[in-house]
């Protein structure tokens, strides 16, 4: 019988990170649809999983919060 990894064995290989360094929901900055949300005078609702199109409690797909597809209803913020 083949020995099951510990969990250090297991997690050794992985690099961990508290996502800061990621860069989740980037297409939404400059999308017509995003939350405008401000704090301290600085737009910040675009990082959120709901807009004008994903109302909660929908949220947003994985992969366009990732970035790993253009979100189908993206539509870039007229000046």
């Amino acid at each position: 019988m083949k020995k099951k990894p510990t969990l250090e064995e297991h997690y050794e290989a992985d690099i961990l990170t508290d996502n800061a360094a990621l860069n989740h929901y980037a297409q939404c900055k400059d999308c017509f649809f995003r939350d405008k949300t401000t704090v301290n005078g600085k737009e910040c609702g675009w990082k959120k999983g709901a807009c004008k199109i994903y109302e909660y409690p929908n949220f947003k797909p994985d992969d366009v919060m990732r970035d790993r597809v253009e979100c189908e209803y993206y539509e870039k913020q007229k000046c």
